[in-house]
């Protein structure tokens, strides 16, 4: 069930979320296009990920990880001008908190202290409290589809990341959906 629900989610990543949103007249030339999916202040609903409060220079690398044809979200050129200032915009913007789901303590406890020897603790790359830093992205807050997908793809590599190809591997299903029910918010 979880590699049919992962193929579908890769498709409907690759071919963009259900319906476009409005973009308020106000919005940045260079920010409209992604906000049509991820909303003007980038706090989407589901079908997307959620841009607010992302850290920006993870977000400046993503931008080009997205122009390789082969890449799990193909979104075409960006210029460096425009991932920089897009990055600024949606960084700026307030992050959406995390609404802990059912799961929520065991993803926790895996988010804090790792599951055993198999599993690092995601705190140690992601911050206390999912935040992020750097070039690593803030998890909490995001969608929780969107983290336990995420998740999978790491594990049987649609998505690129040597350390989360090796943690991801180790989890179980139970696991990951684990650790998005504690950072995500819906």
């Amino acid at each position: 069930m979880r590699v049919l629900a992962c193929g579908m989610m890769l498709f409907g990543f690759l071919a963009g979320p259900a319906a476009a949103q409005d973009v308020p007249a106000n919005i940045p030339a260079n920010v409209a296009a992604c906000a049509r999916c991820h909303g003007a202040g980038g706090n989407t609903a589901p079908g997307a990920p959620r841009l607010n409060g992302q850290q920006k220079q993870y977000l400046i690398k993503r931008f080009g990880e997205f122009e390789d044809p082969m890449g799990q979200s193909p979104h075409g050129t960006i210029s460096p001008a425009d991932r920089a200032a897009i990055a600024q915009y949606f960084s700026a913007e307030p992050p959406t908190p995390a609404k802990p789901g059912a799961l929520a303590a065991e993803g926790r406890r895996i988010y804090d202290n790792g599951a055993g020897p198999r599993v690092i603790a995601c705190r140690q790359c992601h911050g206390a409290a999912g935040e992020g830093h750097d070039a690593v992205p803030r998890l909490a807050g995001q969608h929780r589809d969107y983290l336990d997908g995420q998740l999978a793809f790491f594990a049987i590599q649609l998505r690129d990341n040597k350390l989360m190809h090796t943690n991801t591997s180790r989890m179980t299903t139970k696991e990951m959906e684990a650790v998005a029910s504690f950072l995500g918010s819906d």
